[in-house]
């Protein structure tokens, strides 16, 4: 935005130099004597136009962690290619159709997906991550599955227990936003190390 007000003062200002009217009293003027065929020396005024030296302006590039926007702090590491197929179509089609439920998705997400997005960054691993509940659960902590599975990560219960989620009749550790974070993360690595470090097949 400064650019902007910056290059428009700068062509305003061009602007105003070139049309303005020159006078004797101008102190940015010098006189030059041009002899005539008479011998009688006449003054002739020639104007000093400044030289606006062209230059490239210096736009500094935000890093995804400087976004304020999460959404975008993850689409600009997103790597993934995404395969064209039936399956794939079939999918985008139906939420460019139903445009309301990823809005949804969306306000369920806020208060989790920063915290997703920093650990996820922390790992070093592929941030695409960061958005699996919205498949998994649409990101909703309450969510349980006909398969026992519960919370965000729709963690099963004995992944829950085998990956250090405490389950009881008061507490259950897939429904806790920080410590299924953990598990999930952490059984996402432990997947992508047995598939020979295929984040697709983990």
């Amino acid at each position: 935005m400064k650019f902007k007000i910056l290059l428009a003062s700068v062509l305003v200002i061009a602007g105003c130099q070139t049309t303005k009217e020159t006078t004797q009293a101008d102190t940015n003027q010098s006189k030059t004597v041009v002899e005539q065929p008479t011998n009688t020396p006449v003054e002739t005024v020639v104007p000093i136009v400044p030289i606006i030296k062209k230059t490239q302006p210096v736009v500094a590039q935000l890093t995804p962690q400087q976004q304020q926007d999460v959404w975008d702090r993850i689409a600009m590491q997103i790597t993934t290619k995404i395969p064209n197929n039936k399956r794939v179509q079939y999918y985008r089609n139906w939420y460019l159709n139903n445009p309301r439920n990823l809005e949804i998705i969306a306000q369920r997400a806020q208060p989790f997906l920063y915290y997703i997005t920093e650990q996820v960054e922390k790992r070093g691993m592929p941030l695409e991550l960061a958005l699996l509940p919205i498949v998994e659960s649409s990101f909703d902590p309450h969510a349980y599955s006909n398969m026992a599975a519960a919370g965000l990560w729709q963690i099963i219960p004995d992944t829950g227990r085998r990956f250090g989620l405490k389950q009881n009749s008061w507490y259950d550790g897939r429904r806790d936003v920080v410590k299924s974070t953990t598990a999930a993360l952490n059984l996402l690595e432990y997947l992508n190390k047995k598939f020979d470090g295929n984040w697709q097949q983990a």
